[in-house]
């Protein structure tokens, strides 16, 4: 009985830790989609003000294709990262553990192998989340790169 006790208290504080991880990595999306969210917002203003002025092409162009991409981002983000998705808890409902035709021993070890199984799906999931989260801060990173390309693009072009 003290290893399954052991090895109850470790599962519980294995799933306490991916919920805390998954908390973590909603923050740092949250974050993120934040800084997209002004980045696109300021590339629009100021294309807007570069329409008043008259500017160049090639600087519309370029200012037009950073919003773009930064609002794609953005949405990738969303998709990849921010949107709900089924999140396991740390232990099992009541109504599932009552099974008084069982001994409590079988139950406990039957119910270790579902934890298991959670534990599994919400490391998978804030995996996921995490490699999503990566590339989109590396995409977020190559927007100067997109400027620089679109502009290019249109002074050879024009």
């Amino acid at each position: 009985m003290e290893l399954l006790d052991y090895v109850e208290a470790a599962a519980k504080d294995n799933a306490a830790f991916h919920l805390g991880n998954a908390d973590v990595l909603a923050r740092e999306s949250n974050t993120l989609l934040n800084i997209l969210l002004a980045g696109a917002g300021g590339s629009l203003a100021y294309l807007i003000t570069l329409l008043d002025k008259g500017s160049a092409l090639w600087m519309k162009a370029g200012v037009a294709s950073i919003a773009l991409y930064l609002f794609l981002v953005a949405a990738l983000l969303l998709l990849k990262c921010l949107y709900i998705r089924p999140f396991f808890p740390a232990t099992n409902e009541p109504k599932n553990l009552m099974a008084p035709e069982y001994p409590l021993e079988s139950i406990r070890r039957v119910e270790l192998q579902n934890r298991q199984a959670c534990i599994d799906a919400n490391r998978d999931r804030n995996d996921t989340v995490g490699m999503w989260l990566n590339r989109c801060r590396a995409l977020a990173t190559a927007t100067p790169i997109v400027f620089a390309v679109v502009s290019l693009a249109v002074l050879v072009v024009d």
